[in-house]
């Protein structure tokens, strides 16, 4: 079995799907572009594809890994430009390359990094917002509610928040009719401002005096997993802040080795 790992991007058109949707749209893809996925053996045979971390319903991304087995060679770039004729608008192949380690994927992933585009009602200046960062990370324990199937118990999140920053940007930097004349550090959450004119009555929009950006590295995967909607909450609930959360959008995934971060197409990561 030759192995291949992927990294794709989810946009605005399959957010909704759900991860075994996903599952089987790659499956359906792969058929048609009759790539030689390799299946396993047995009585109820099932195409190696093993995903890193899965997406929450609603939340975009640009750093999704997959692992593929194949039963024959084919060379990463061929692999790439040939499924990605068969995949939709809103899923595409970015970069791919040969795995020669063993290691599952989705055991391996342990960061996970978000850009989170959030309206604030009242409307601080940024220092005062970096003021309740810092409060906000000086604490030893952030406790959240955290529901099970059985009982409510408390959770210390502060472990599983290992960066915590915020941006902004002035609404008057925003053309409302589609064009942008800002510098984006990500492409998705402007595209996504100017779509806002859709859902919102435009006079709104343009009351709005700026958004806010968070970005937030927290644990991620089997061991501790910390979702950006929970870090958001205990932040606004601890500076006193009324966040609208607009959209969230999935940067990177990592995997630690030793001391190492990791994104998981590394080449000290993919070596046997």
């Amino acid at each position: 079995m030759i192995n291949i790992r992927a990294r794709f991007a989810r946009g605005e058109e399959l957010k909704y799907i759900s991860h075994l949707d996903m599952m089987k749209l790659f499956e359906r893809a792969l058929r048609r572009a009759r790539i030689p996925i390799y299946y396993s053996q047995g009585f109820n045979p099932h195409p190696q594809i093993v995903f890193g971390l899965p997406l929450s319903v609603g939340v975009t991304s640009s750093a999704d890994y997959v692992d593929f087995g194949l039963s024959e060679d084919m060379e990463p770039r061929q692999f790439v430009e040939t499924l990605n004729k068969q995949l939709p608008e809103g899923l595409k192949l970015l970069d791919a390359k040969i795995r020669a380690s063993k290691s599952n994927i989705m055991a391996s992933i342990t960061k996970a990094s978000y850009e989170v585009l959030v309206a604030i009602t009242q409307s601080p200046e940024m220092d005062e917002v970096n003021e309740k960062i810092l409060r906000f990370f000086d604490n030893n324990e952030i406790i959240i509610k955290k529901e099970s199937k059985r009982k409510v118990k408390d959770v210390n999140i502060r472990p599983m928040i290992h960066e915590f920053s915020a941006s902004y940007i002035e609404n008057k930097s925003i053309n409302i009719d589609g064009n942008k004349d800002i510098q984006s550090p990500n492409l998705a959450l402007f595209e996504y401002i100017d779509k806002l004119k859709n859902f919102y009555d435009l006079h709104e929009v343009r009351d709005l005096k700026g958004y806010y950006v968070f970005s937030l590295l927290l644990s991620a995967g089997s061991i501790a997993n910390l979702k950006p909607e929970f870090a958001l909450k205990a932040f606004s609930e601890m500076a006193g802040f009324d966040l609208n959360l607009l959209k969230v959008h999935r940067v990177g995934l990592f995997i630690d080795k030793g001391e190492k971060t990791l994104n998981p197409l590394d080449n000290e990561l993919l070596a046997i």
